[in-house]
């Protein structure tokens, strides 16, 4: 167990927590129209509890990198955790019950495997940058005859001064291309709006209760 779960743990935030998490999920499965969802009480509450404790720990990791002061008011303790937690709530809750049910998750799954695959194959990608090359002698571009709509197509005339300089940002291009069909395919699924559907975290926790922990956790350090 992290610090920072030990710390919820050992907090009254854990019996907030424990009174409230499945209502926090039903807010979020009925916003999602989700109400026949099959689920496991414990994998729920095992999630709230995680979410707090990554909230605490990004709160942290700010504080020691110095982007915020160690003595940050109280008030955006509790603001920065309440929506650190509706937002990884929402994500995980997103995956789990909405993209990986989803008939399209295969595909996004097909695109990451690329991207991956891209992102740490330096050999392969020099090996199709080749390709690419010999391809590009074969069929030069021809300027001015593109058609529209074509945001996500790699074109010879846009990005060959880009690839000229070698295989490294040839394969960094494909990896941005990739990056825009997730999010596109993820959109796709969840929806263009992206709405956060989970609700109000302080709604269920107190300020002082919050803030004691991060006092807590920085009296350690």
């Amino acid at each position: 167990m992290s610090r920072y779960s030990n710390a919820i743990f050992y907090s009254p935030v854990i019996f907030s927590i424990k009174k409230n998490y499945l209502e926090i999920f039903h807010i979020w499965r009925s916003a999602n129209k989700l109400d026949n969802l099959k689920f496991n009480n414990k994998e729920i509450l095992d999630d709230v509890i995680k979410s707090f404790a990554e909230s605490f720990e990004a709160l942290q990791e700010h504080i020691t990198t110095k982007t915020i002061e160690k003595n940050t008011s109280d008030t955006y303790v509790y603001s920065y955790i309440c929506g650190h937690v509706q937002g990884c709530l929402d994500a995980v809750w997103n995956n789990r019950f909405i993209i990986k049910q989803s008939d399209h998750f295969q595909d996004l799954l097909l695109f990451k495997a690329l991207l991956v695959y891209f992102k740490d194959n330096d050999i392969r990608s020099k090996e199709i940058y080749y390709i690419f090359q010999k391809l590009l002698e074969e069929y030069p571009a021809r300027s001015n005859q593109e058609p529209q709509n074509t945001k996500n197509i790699l074109f010879i005339s846009d990005h060959k001064k880009s690839i000229q300089s070698g295989a490294r940002d040839f394969s960094n291009k494909i990896c941005e291309l990739l990056e825009d069909d997730i999010m596109q395919k993820y959109q796709s699924i969840v929806g263009n709006d992206a709405a956060i559907t989970c609700p109000d975290i302080s709604t269920y926790v107190s300020k002082s209760n919050v803030v004691d922990i991060f006092h807590q956790l920085n009296n350690k350090n």
